[in-house]
């Protein structure tokens, strides 16, 4: 059988391979060759050793095989020797070849531009599961300010600032203390010895205050009262008619829950005023 091609431009391979002089390949892989005619480099010689019928088989399982039309393709082969079948694409063997690394984060850093991968993922350990600035605890943690004690102090405690040897320390404060201690900084959130560490809010921050601190005992309908800096260091009053003569009603918060030592206080530090 002779098929003669007048205009040369691509030949009639199934698997893409460029004819030329004196090559023979295999046509769809069914008993058929192709051969460039040694006499006329027009020319094609095809030798068919196939039945008519397994030639046109052929040619419609290879038509179906690369049909883009419906936009799929079916995979007949490989790809950089990588198996890329669904069923292979699947297989872990698949991606273990496709991504050979088996090694730490710390050797996958030469393979990151300008990242210390093994540093990233200490970061991200360390973020609580699903954080955000809604977290009323992780929002009065971050209120909390940190200072020396100047004496010895307990959580809700009144407290300011005075100088103890040229530094400055947190002692308690009350109403008929001498100046500054008739002011107030904030309220102990945690409490400690002379010189250790302690922390107190300053300021729109809702903190707790045990019952010992207040100077009467709270009912229900206190809350959204004033509380006042008492005239015994470090607590808080909700009553000022009873203060002497010169002593300060300094306002320090509102009280927004009542209960057995869960009482809280938005702190609001507010100018005093001494009593008549």
């Amino acid at each position: 059988m002779r098929i003669t091609q007048t205009a040369r431009t691509q030949p009639i391979a199934d698997e893409g391979t460029v004819i030329g002089s004196a090559q023979r390949i295999n046509f769809i892989g069914t008993g058929v060759t192709a051969a460039v005619n040694p006499s006329n480099a027009d020319q094609i010689d095809v030798t068919i050793s196939a039945s008519v019928t397994d030639v046109l088989a052929a040619l419609a399982a290879s038509a179906a095989a690369k049909d883009m039309g419906g936009g799929n393709i079916t995979n007949v082969g490989t790809v950089d020797g990588i198996d890329i079948s669904v069923a292979a694409i699947a297989s872990a063997a698949h991606v273990a070849a496709a991504f050979p690394h088996t090694g730490t984060l710390a050797q996958l850093n030469t393979a990151v531009t300008d990242r210390d991968l093994e540093a990233d993922a200490t970061k991200l350990d360390g973020i609580e599961a699903l954080a955000d600035v809604t977290d009323e605890a992780n929002v009065l943690a971050g209120a909390s300010i940190s200072a020396t004690a100047g004496e010895t102090l307990v959580a809700g405690n009144l407290v300011t600032f005075n100088n103890s040897g040229g530094a400055a320390k947190l002692f308690k404060c009350d109403a008929d203390g001498a100046t500054p201690l008739n002011d107030c900084s904030g309220i102990c959130t945690t409490g400690g010895s002379a010189d250790a560490t302690v922390k107190f809010r300053a300021c729109l921050v809702s903190t707790d205050i045990p019952d010992s601190l207040f100077d009467q005992a709270l009912v229900a309908g206190d809350v959204g009262k004033r509380a006042y800096m008492s005239e015994t260091a470090g607590n808080l009053t909700i009553d000022v008619s009873g203060f002497t003569s010169g002593s300060m009603a300094l306002h320090i918060g509102t009280l927004s829950q009542v209960g057995t030592n869960t009482n809280k206080i938005i702190i609001d530090i507010g100018e005093g005023y001494t009593v008549a």
